[in-house]
């Protein structure tokens, strides 16, 4: 995303990434933590702690705090959506040509589908352990759209099994 300098990204740069990933360049956990980034590398030493209005460039590690930021939270969705968001991820999927174009990925004819990805499992490996039972999650159709929907009010599913020590 980056136009200029290779080691840094613009406040315009930034925002086409949010957009992106976020779909708005005003909000998610991503904006906040890349622009006191921002802000701090733009601001004397003295108003780096601040909330400095004058947003400089955003480095590469100021970058890398980002998402270092998300993994340290546990956020390994947040890291996985953005990969498959820019088309960073396998299989290749359409990045956000179209932003960086100007355009919409609808006015390119870009269609990138909703992000699916699995992150929650239930290890069984202890030979002394019998399972029982798994719950089961009703899926909703792909007529009920993306979730959260009317069949699925969230985006988390819950995670279940029956365990019975042998």
């Amino acid at each position: 995303f980056a136009t200029g300098d290779e080691d840094a990204m613009t406040p315009q740069d930034v925002d086409r990434w949010l957009v992106c990933i976020n779909g708005s360049a005003q909000r998610g956990s991503e904006m906040r933590s890349a622009h006191q980034s921002m802000a701090c590398e733009a601001a004397p030493a003295e108003l780096a702690d601040t909330n400095c209005p004058v947003l400089g460039n955003l480095s590469w590690e100021g970058f890398l705090q980002v998402y270092s930021e998300n993994l340290a939270e546990g956020k390994y969705w947040s890291v996985a959506h953005d990969l498959w968001a820019t088309g960073c991820a396998e299989p290749c999927l359409p990045t956000c040509e179209g932003i960086s174009q100007g355009k919409s990925n609808a006015e390119l004819g870009i269609q990138i589908g909703n992000f699916q990805a699995r992150f929650d499992y239930m290890w069984c490996t202890a030979s002394n352990i019998q399972v029982v039972g798994v719950r089961a999650h009703a899926l909703g159709t792909s007529e009920d759209g993306p979730c959260p929907n009317q069949v699925n009010p969230s985006d988390h599913f819950p995670v279940g099994a029956t365990l019975v020590l042998a």
